[in-house]
């Protein structure tokens, strides 16, 4: 990854952003060696308007899988981004993840069998997880054992009562 866009992510420099891009730098192809792309950056470091400029600019990035098979979906959600999370939800039907009643990027799980609504729950971020869940209508069970965020659900919406 170039070092001035990891840096523009990082700090959340919008403008540096633009300049890179202008540069006719390929965002897509700048990972770091974990294999994070900017935007699994800029999520991580909570840089909002960053992660907003560049969805808007590549929204295919939404899919990009780290090392750990994790997608930006998934850093949003272990980090309980809410507001990330609800950017990322608006923007995948523009990226056409929606596959009849199969939602391909709420189903991808990283290298420990989780998708993100799991990964959120785990992680104690139950806003951000049934935010997640409203969008499917379905089971999520990413795991081989059958295990369905369903059931870990209503543990989650009584937590958020008030």
């Amino acid at each position: 990854m170039d070092p001035r866009l990891l840096d523009a992510a990082r700090y959340g420099d919008v403008d540096l952003l633009k300049k890179i891009e202008e540069e006719n730098a390929d965002l897509r192809r700048g990972v770091t060696p974990f294999g994070n792309t900017a935007r699994h950056i800029a999520v991580t470091f909570k840089q909002q308007e960053f992660v907003e400029e560049i969805c808007a600019r590549k929204p295919a990035l939404l899919r990009v899988r780290n090392q750990n098979g994790e997608t930006p979906l998934h850093a949003a959600a272990i980090l309980g981004s809410h507001r990330v999370v609800v950017l990322f939800l608006g923007l995948a039907p523009a990226i056409d993840v929606w596959r009849g009643d199969v939602k391909e990027l709420l189903r991808a799980v990283d290298r420990y069998r989780n998708n993100a609504l799991h990964s959120a729950l785990r992680n104690g971020h139950a806003k951000a997880g049934l935010l997640h869940k409203r969008t499917r209508g379905d089971s999520l069970s990413g795991h081989d054992e059958g295990i369905s965020c369903d059931r870990a659900a209503p543990s989650a919406m009584r937590s958020l009562r008030p």
